[in-house]
């Protein structure tokens, strides 16, 4: 069984059972029922962060973490690029994440 068909089934049971109990409830301080929701889980151990979001070009970071284990300048696993990097540093994104590629872009990421 893979992590994703496990949480799939895991929240399917948990609606399943809790959908009989909410009666009602609201997503913003005045009661209106907001239209944009974004639910983040993070599962630990599921997310590397720097695998996630890695300096490309730090000789540390290249030494130390094998090619598919990190997000790099060129090639088939080649980052997306971020700005406001520090201290000369290439910080990018995974390349199969351009979703929080946009968000970042829109400055709704941080």
């Amino acid at each position: 069984m893979q992590r994703r068909e496990f949480l799939v089934g895991c929240s399917a049971a948990i609606a399943a059972m809790a959908g009989s109990r909410i009666t009602g409830f609201s997503f913003s301080q005045d009661g209106n029922q907001a239209d944009d929701i974004f639910i983040y889980i993070f599962l630990r151990g599921g997310c590397d962060g720097l695998n996630l979001v890695g300096p490309a070009n730090d000789q540390y970071y290249i030494a130390e973490r094998p090619i598919e284990l990190r997000v790099s300048d060129s090639g088939d696993n080649s980052g997306l690029p971020l700005q406001n990097g520090f201290d000369g540093l290439d910080f990018r994104l995974h390349p199969k994440a351009p979703e929080l590629k946009e968000l970042y872009d829109a400055n709704s990421l941080a």
